[in-house]
């Protein structure tokens, strides 16, 4: 059964910045093209159900949320920093998944993808190296199955995001109807 209430997470660093947002100078540009665009209008389509999950350490995870803190992200995007969590593993993403009831999650890690299989309905992959996936032959078939998305830039992302969520709407009131 679809969860009532379509609930996003995003990955932070390769997703929405370039690089892990402490690796940059205060020069270099932090943000994969797009990636704010699209993230206030994923905020404003799911209604402020949209958590960023990070996984790092404690030390590390200081620096990306003041990072993103100093660069006016969540005051740009429209999410309250609450809506940051971290975690140490891949698996701790998936927990974090179920926790919040998240339903659609947006990752350029192909382990992570992986470790939310049976914990989130929609997996989306964001520019996996090839290198990458070329280890995770379960999830190269799920890819070709189309069980797993792959996009190529936040404009992408935001249309196969927006597709999910209707999918998901439609099989709740699906459910709704039948019951």
């Amino acid at each position: 059964m679809a969860k009532r209430k379509p609930r996003l997470s995003l990955d932070v660093g390769r997703t929405i910045t370039r690089r892990d947002p402490w690796e940059l100078s205060a020069r270099g540009s932090l943000w994969v093209p797009g990636a704010l665009t699209a993230v206030r209008a994923l905020v404003r389509i799911f209604r402020g159900q949209v958590w960023l999950i990070s996984k790092c350490g404690e030390e590390t995870a200081r620096r990306v949320e003041d990072r993103l803190q100093e660069h006016g992200f969540f005051k740009n995007v429209g999410l309250d920093p609450v809506q940051l969590e971290f975690c140490l593993t891949h698996e701790g993403k998936a927990d974090i998944a179920r926790r919040r009831e998240i339903n659609i999650h947006l990752d350029d890690s192909p382990a992570v993808i992986e470790a939310l299989r049976g914990a989130v309905a929609a997996r989306i992959l964001f520019c996996p190296e090839d290198t990458q996936l070329s280890r995770f032959p379960r999830l190269q078939e799920e890819i070709g199955k189309g069980e797993v998305l792959v996009v190529w830039s936040w404009r992408e992302a935001r249309l196969r995001i927006s597709e999910a969520r209707q999918d998901l709407l439609n099989k709740h009131r699906r459910h709704t109807v039948r019951r």
